[in-house]
């Protein structure tokens, strides 16, 4: 069976890409000698990156599973297992903006001989913004997995009566 490809998934990707071509396109003012801009970028993606951290912890739980055969178990793991792996590309892009704005800050002092140095600001701009983006999912994450929690603890205890 081949997988079916969902278009709400790659309009989401698509906008992530818009998002960091436009900031830059239009970021350059916004970074340009600012390293207030870039200690801001770091510290909110630092914050995003702990709320992450808290999800997938959450929805690695062995107890999240679902209640039933150990087929319905599998496949739920293959669920979560897909998520999981999206959680950490997401990780994956948090660690590549700081290591894209530590390399923006540490080559501060050049800012006048190299216009590279001015690319890689925005380059960490646009891709901090693009993770904020992706990012606007993880609170529903989050829900989704409280209630999933929620639901399966009503089955155990409908079970047990």
């Amino acid at each position: 069976m081949k997988p079916s490809i969902s278009i709400r998934r790659v309009l989401f990707l698509v906008g992530g890409a818009l998002v960091f071509v436009a900031v830059l396109i239009f970021g350059g003012p916004i970074t340009n000698g600012s390293q207030e801009a870039l200690r801001l970028l770091v510290m909110t993606i630092s914050i995003l990156a702990g709320f992450l951290i808290a999800i997938i912890t959450l929805s690695g739980d062995p107890q999240m599973l679902y209640l039933g055969s150990w087929r319905i178990a599998s496949l739920h793991a293959t669920e979560i297992g897909r998520a999981l792996s999206r959680y950490r590309m997401l990780f994956y892009i948090y660690l590549l903006v700081i290591v894209i704005t530590l390399l923006a800050t540490l080559t501060d002092g050049h800012r006048i001989n190299c216009t590279v140095v001015h690319w890689i600001d925005r380059c960490a701009l646009g891709l901090g913004f693009t993770a904020l983006y992706f990012s606007f999912g993880l609170p529903g994450s989050l829900i989704r997995i409280q209630k999933d929690r929620l639901e399966e603890e009503v089955k155990r205890r409908k079970g047990q009566s």
